[in-house]
């Protein structure tokens, strides 16, 4: 395995008052794609030493930050999600006296639900992220800023047959934290999910991978980012188990690579009393090989199938091993190193890579990885002004711009434009079509050969809205979706969703055409502002305007 490479110093102080703080935890993770989105991924861990230092080696990237206070203590956890390097950076965190939140996670009944973690998202004044572990006999306590969280509880490891009953309870409880406070996480009675995993011909099927998830996609933030599922496997017997709250869920079925059987996605299956279903796998064909550079294995390194109802993804283990058990058919597979990967040099220079895959049989294909040449550049305006935060996608050219209108084609990689316009992507000699915005109108036909190649891009149709979402306080307002559709509702069939969240500081901003818009802004579900909507705002160049959001009021009782 190559060295790690230490291209850069992430370090700082962590401090309350001016003083140092020793004996404090930071927790280092950098972001991993899973096909569908990016996932927080630990990289390394240090403790405060006695002037309240710490210190981290890594690579260019970008990277979230957890604080864990030390338990004698009343400071309160924060969270930082971007940390970005570019360089050797230094960061000061700033301790706060927080609210300490105790109590039991448990069934309604008392019982303890096992090895689970209790989750928090802040919904005011601060956007924290924190996670806290639930103890053996379903106890947790953890110190928070004062405010409002959502607060969810979530299984940790995926259960095998004996370990206990797994969990799904797909719902969030609303917390005012204004001072101590002892609040148990009660979960409702819930209904008794079972299968039965067969081949075609009714025998039962053990070892199969059972992810289970609620049909219903959620449109609020917190619960779209935190993803609840539970994940069991079937026993000799062939069946699997979860309790969950009654209503209707999806399950997909991962067989054992080396069982001849295809895995299988079941959507939509109602569950409001405890009975048991079959499920049936077909045959199916291994797809394997292993991803490797000069020789060299590549551990990490994200492998995605798709075609039909087939959207799977895996990483490498530390051979570059990768293995899928699937249906015959003609299918897409991409390949890309993780940052754990780019961390090994030569690794961070390598190239994403794509194929078609006709499967008929067992299929061993390896995939070798090549050092990328630098396709970068800037976004700008007519006028020659960056263009920040445009959304870019790569598609390998198959003869003929790509249809970004369905999932038949697939960027090969995609980014955004930082603050000066500036993107940069790595890729293999060859044809590529740039997209910004996901527009075809704006394709353009990138040859990489080489040699590093720059080449910016004229935004010629859209202007720059940047909105600044304050109280009439004039304090900034976190995590407000803001959603914009042309005035009238008449939107194009392939137009891209115009939907961003307000950060920290209350600021965001879309790159859009110009012509008359309606932007609805809503903050927090259980927050203290309310909604806000704008009609017929008219936009032909850019604009910064901010948007004050009212207290919600206040029911008196008489």
């Amino acid at each position: 395995m190559g060295t790690r490479e230490v291209s850069y110093n992430l370090a700082g102080s962590v401090r309350n008052q001016s003083l140092a703080v020793a004996g404090t935890t930071i927790v280092l993770y950098d972001y991993w794609s899973t096909g569908i989105g990016l996932t927080k991924h630990f990289v390394a861990e240090s403790c405060s030493g006695p002037k309240g230092e710490f210190s981290f080696d890594v690579r260019l990237g970008v990277y979230s930050i957890e604080v864990v206070p030390n338990r004698d203590t009343r400071f309160a956890r924060q969270s930082i999600d971007t940390v970005r390097v570019t360089n050797n950076t230094t960061i000061t965190i700033n301790l706060k006296h927080g609210s300490t939140l105790t109590g039991k996670v448990c069934t309604e009944s008392g019982d303890p639900i096992g090895p689970s973690e209790m989750l928090f998202f802040g919904i005011e004044p601060e956007s924290l992220r924190a996670s806290e572990p639930v103890a053996a006999n379903g106890s947790y306590s953890i110190s928070l800023p004062k405010g409002k969280y959502y607060a969810a509880c979530r299984q940790i490891i995926e259960r095998t047959p004996g370990a206990g009953t797994a969990f799904l309870y797909p719902a969030m409880h609303v917390i005012d934290l204004y001072s101590d406070v002892k609040e148990d996480f009660v979960i409702p009675d819930m209904v008794l999910f079972k299968g039965v995993v067969t081949n075609s011909d009714g025998h039962p099927i053990s070892g199969v991978r059972a992810t289970i998830t609620s049909s219903m996609p959620s449109d609020d933030q917190f619960e779209s980012e935190v993803q609840l599922k539970a994940v069991v496997y079937s026993s000799k017997i062939g069946q699997f188990q979860c309790n969950v709250a009654p209503g209707n869920y999806d399950v997909k079925l991962e067989p054992s690579a080396d069982s001849h059987l295809s895995e299988r996605l079941v959507s939509s299956i109602l569950v409001d009393q405890a009975r048991t279903r079959t499920y049936s796998l077909v045959a199916g064909h291994r797809l394997y090989g292993r991803v490797s550079f000069d020789g060299e294995p590549v551990e990490n390194a994200l492998v995605s199938i798709y075609g039909g109802k087939i959207d799977s993804s895996a990483v490498t283990d530390e051979n570059g091993i990768y293995s899928f058990s699937l249906s015959g058919g003609t299918y897409q597979l991409s390949v890309m190193a993780q940052p754990d990967s780019l961390a090994h040099l030569p690794f961070r220079l390598l190239a994403p890579t794509s194929c078609p895959v006709k499967l008929a049989e067992d299929t061993c294909l390896d995939v070798q990885l090549e050092h990328g040449v630098s396709l970068s550049g800037k976004v700008v305006d007519k006028s020659g002004s960056a263009r920040p935060s445009v959304q870019l996608a790569l598609y390998a050219d198959k003869g003929g711009d790509p249809d970004t209108t369905n999932d038949k084609e697939r960027p090969l990689t995609f980014g955004i434009t930082s603050d000066d316009g500036s993107f940069e992507f790595r890729v293999s000699p060859g044809k590529y079509w740039l997209i910004m915005n996901n527009q075809r109108s704006t394709a353009m036909l990138i040859e990489a050969a080489g040699e590093d190649l720059q080449s910016d891009l004229t935004w010629g149709t859209g202007c720059l809205v940047r909105f600044e979402v304050f109280s009439e306080a004039d304090e900034p307002i976190a995590n407000c979706k803001i959603t914009g559709e042309p005035y009238g509702g008449t939107v194009a069939p392939d137009a891209e969703p115009m939907v961003t969240i307000s950060a920290d500081d209350g600021t965001c901003s879309l790159t859009i055409p110009t012509g008359i818009y309606s932007f609805r802004f809503e903050p927090p579900e259980h927050g203290s502002f309310q909604s806000r909507q704008i009609r017929q705002f008219s936009i032909n160049s850019d604009v910064k305007r901010r948007i004050k959001l009212p207290l919600k009021a206040v029911a008196v009782e008489l």
